[in-house]
């Protein structure tokens, strides 16, 4: 089970300040995405933000993994939460609650 989910503004962060190897020394093979965040990823990759590649590298070197919402309890969470969130947020929020002792790290502030 994912140890710790990341958000898009979370990582993208840490790629941004080329501080993706701090992750990957304390979380190992333990760092989780959704499929939404790496679809909001490569959005910032299409619109000219190279370092965001170094998350794509993350994911290809093995470290960091993708998970996809795959029970109805999580579909049934992200559908309710996506009505006032950003995707990548509810997709992340709804694996970290449904797959129980996953904890879920973003940095942007929910009214």
């Amino acid at each position: 089970m994912p140890k710790i989910i990341f958000d898009c503004c979370c990582l993208s962060n840490f790629a941004l300040s080329d501080s993706l190897y701090v992750l990957k020394s304390v979380y190992g093979n333990s760092a989780f995405i959704t499929e939404f965040v790496s679809a909001e990823i490569m959005r910032g990759i299409q619109r000219g933000h190279k370092d965001l590649v170094k998350i794509q590298n993350s994911l290809k070197e093995g470290w960091l993994k993708e998970v996809v919402l795959g029970t109805k309890k999580e579909k049934s969470l992200y559908e309710m939460l996506s009505v006032s969130l950003g995707l990548g947020e509810a997709s992340s929020i709804s694996v970290a609650k449904a797959r129980h002792r996953s904890s879920f790290l973003f940095n942007e502030e929910i009214p």
